[in-house]
């Protein structure tokens, strides 16, 4: 997706005003992310340049469209926690007031400083093991942050369940069979086994990271976060950094990315045992997402929509189904 709330050059302006960050120079729509609306903003001066800074500001304006404004508190206090971490994140600034939640266009709002970098479009060696070892971080820094279970996040199991009921009617008999057989083998497997659990990222594609070269400057869109298993936010990750299209897996991205997030955080016997359970169910994630996602767009008309293939995400579920083995390293 991209824009589902067009705003005008005056409205953005208006609105930044309490921000003590000049005047807006240039706004752009951004053409990627599948549930808010963004825009690229520049300023005539910069947040942390003071009162009378010369340097511009480049910022990220989110209006949200799905998650609900009583989520986004714990949504500005999770990266502003990662941030003193020392993990590369844009932490929503704050207005004159103190405030960093915002209302635009009667939509939930927040303004993050834009960070620098690009987003990988094939992810090499490198890069594989730098974020295979900060999303360890990640999950070690949010073990323990205040209150995490009350926080399970949008996409849950209990989304899951409900999301792959309402594809229903767009699979056919075998494409149910499939899903409905990962489905229930992961509810069965949660009821008998425990996995360590911290809030995680929920949504770490390539497209959600930066880098400037091979040095990490940044992980964005954190709005599926919420408190669940880590080794669930790995194969996630893995899905999408380690493998092809087709669900071929890259062996040397896999095993450096696996390694190093293991330096930070050892796996369990339990994660080792159901891991390539995991890779399926996040295929199936995906996959049913990006349908109902895709069926949704169908049905409204929206604007800079780029929709991502719901059957990427069912070639690799069927390519994991077919795997011998699939084993996590060291």
């Amino acid at each position: 997706m991209a824009v589902y709330t067009t705003l005008a050059f005056e409205e953005i302006n208006t609105a930044l005003q309490r921000f003590g960050i000049g005047e807006l120079l240039h706004f752009e729509g951004i053409s990627a992310g599948m549930e808010n609306s963004n825009y690229f903003v520049t300023t005539a001066s910069h947040h942390l340049a003071g009162e009378n800074g010369e340097h511009q500001g480049e910022y990220v304006l989110t209006l949200f469209e799905e998650l609900p404004e009583s989520h986004l508190p714990f949504h500005i206090d999770l990266l502003q926690t990662l941030q003193r971490h020392g993990i590369a994140v844009a932490a929503p600034i704050n207005d004159y007031d103190g405030r960093a939640l915002q209302t635009i266009k009667g939509k939930p709002a927040v303004l993050c400083p834009r960070l620098s970098g690009d987003h990988p479009s094939e992810p090499n060696v490198q890069q594989c093991r730098v974020l295979g070892q900060t999303l360890a971080q990640i999950h070690m820094c949010l073990k323990g942050f205040k209150d995490a279970e009350q926080h399970p996040g949008i996409r849950d199991t209990a989304w899951l369940q409900s999301s792959v009921e309402q594809a229903a009617d767009y699979l056919d008999k075998e494409e149910n069979t499939l899903a409905n057989a990962v489905l229930q083998q992961y509810l069965q497997m949660l009821k008998q086994q425990a996995f360590p659990q911290s809030l995680i990222h929920g949504d770490l594609f390539h497209d959600n990271s930066l880098f400037d070269g091979d040095t990490l400057s940044g992980i964005i869109d954190f709005f599926n976060a919420g408190f669940g298993h880590c080794i669930y936010d790995l194969a996630i990750v893995v899905n999408d950094w380690c493998l092809d299209a087709q669900g071929d897996i890259n062996p040397e991205h896999y095993q450096q990315l696996l390694q190093a997030y293991a330096s930070e955080r050892p796996f369990t016997s339990a994660e080792r045992q159901y891991w390539p359970l995991f890779l399926q169910v996040c295929a199936l994630r995906f996959w049913i997402s990006r349908l109902l996602s895709q069926k949704q767009q169908l049905n409204n008309r929206h604007e800079l929509i780029v929709s991502k293939d719901p059957l990427e995400y069912k070639r690799i579920l069927i390519k994991h189904l077919g795997r011998s083995s699939v084993e996590l390293p060291g």
